[in-house]
């Protein structure tokens, strides 16, 4: 994949951004996911990036709040400027999320891909709680903002049923851990506007 595709993005890029950096982890990002699926016998049909940035990761859609120049070459892929309303917006349209560095929207992410019963991928960034930023619960015995945070995020998917794998990708990023969430074969909770 970085062969194929990331060293042509990277040298047209249009970002002011460091494309090294974004074009390559974008596609450890993408072979990781392929591997996965490959792995669990799963094929997304119709997958949606949410917060998708450079759109490099979609197949499907990505939504992003702001539009960015490189998307003027990817033709024929439906990048949408738009904002999300976590609350309200439903991505039933979808069999599988991304949240690749998401901010805001990370914990959220679990709950959209509950009421649209998708499976999805999060990798956290800067960490945010539902409405402002993550405070560290000091009765955790984590030793960082963001390890309390990973557990905080661990925390939600556990709650709605879902099965959590968790792993750190080989990417050039300081915030490389993932989960990795799969509805299990008898469901999600029942009650999963309850829980919400």
């Amino acid at each position: 994949i970085k062969n194929k595709w990331g060293k042509q993005i990277a040298e047209s890029w249009t970002e002011r951004t460091n494309s090294q950096k974004f074009v390559y982890e974008d596609c450890a990002i993408a072979a990781y996911l392929i591997a996965y699926w490959r792995r669990k016998g799963f094929s997304p049909q119709r997958f949606c990036d949410i917060g998708c940035g450079n759109g490099l990761l979609v197949n499907g859609y990505g939504i992003d709040l702001r539009k960015r120049r490189i998307w003027a070459k990817f033709v024929g892929t439906d990048l949408r400027e738009k904002t999300l309303n976590p609350e309200e917006d439903l991505l039933n349209d979808s069999d599988f999320l991304i949240g690749n560095h998401t901010d805001e929207l990370t914990p959220w992410i679990p709950i959209m891909a509950a009421r649209s019963r998708s499976d999805f991928f999060l990798l956290p960034c800067c960490p945010f709680d539902f409405y402002s930023r993550f405070q560290k619960n000091c009765s955790v015995a984590a030793t960082s903002i963001y390890s309390s945070y990973l557990l905080f995020i661990r925390d939600i998917c556990l709650r709605l049923g879902y099965c959590v794998e968790e792993d750190r990708l080989k990417i050039p990023s300081t915030k490389r851990y993932c989960f990795l969430c799969t509805v299990p074969a008898g469901g999600l909770v029942e009650n999963v506007e309850d829980i919400i």
